[in-house]
């Protein structure tokens, strides 16, 4: 029997999706995850008829994949990411390749990539964007981290990966250590920072009814934002926390600046 052409550990929405992409572009995957539960509905739902095999036992896991074996994490950040790799360095031979498709902090992905290179094997740090349905689709991928390791993983990386009109893939090699990482942080500050940011500065919305933009410098009172412009992330500038009481505020004048994310940036 053909050997898994990739493997995924962590099958929850992200890892999931990951996997039926891979599958739907002619790759053999292999799956695993500690809780058992969610392997079982992913075998016998969406994972069924499809060129899928699922494990509970990482050993066995590991002996699926095809060398040089490539073996791609989608688990929380953070010492998970620390744990399963010691879990596989044993299990793993030189060439292999390890894959960090969460979003760990870059100078966690460069410190990783010289512990596993120590190793002889290769590392691969990158970003996913997109979310659950573009990781079904196509998502935007960062990867960084061991230069060697692109040629293993660009086949699959690109074929599962958006593309813009002119077929062009949104996937390209960032660069060495942490570069995959150090992208999808400044990414991630953008999404989910700047943008929401300009949402709720009053300046760059339109008032309800008459249509017409804010003039800087006039107190008003103010219901809630939109829910498009809701953040996940920011403070509303309302009254009590759930924004249903509005207060006075004056709309600022010039430039609004986002410390801490800006400073980032430089």
């Amino acid at each position: 029997m053909k050997k898994a052409d990739i493997g995924m550990i962590g099958l929850a929405v992200m890892g999931e999706n990951l996997v039926l992409n891979m599958a739907s572009k002619g790759f053999s995957v292999a799956g695993f995850d500690i809780d058992g539960a969610r392997v079982e509905a992913f075998r016998e739902g969406r994972a069924k008829g499809k060129d899928i095999r699922l494990f509970r036992d990482l050993p066995s896991f590991v002996a699926d994949l095809d060398r040089p074996r490539k073996v791609m994490m989608m688990i929380r950040a953070g010492d998970p990411v620390d744990s399963v790799i010691n879990q596989l360095l044993p299990l793993l031979e030189a060439g292999d390749v390890i894959i960090d498709g969460g979003n760990s902090h870059f100078p966690d992905t460069t410190r990783r990539t010289r512990l596993v290179e120590g190793h002889g094997m290769l590392y691969v740090g990158t970003g996913v964007s997109g979310g659950e349905e573009g990781a079904l689709n196509g998502p935007s991928m960062m990867p960084g981290g061991s230069k060697a390791a692109w040629p293993l993983v660009k086949p699959i990386f690109q074929a599962i990966s958006a593309e813009v009109e002119d077929g062009s893939k949104c996937c390209e090699w960032i660069g060495e250590d942490g570069a995959g990482h150090f992208v999808k942080m400044v990414h991630n500050g953008i999404e989910y920072g700047r943008i929401p940011a300009r949402g709720q500065d009053p300046r760059y919305r339109r008032t309800e009814g008459d249509g017409k933009m804010d003039r800087p410098g006039r107190p008003r009172r103010r219901r809630p934002p939109h829910p498009h412009f809701r953040s996940r992330f920011l403070p509303m500038p309302f009254g009590d926390e759930g924004g249903t009481r509005p207060r006075r505020f004056r709309i600022p004048e010039g430039p609004v600046r986002l410390p801490g994310i800006e400073e980032s940036l430089h």
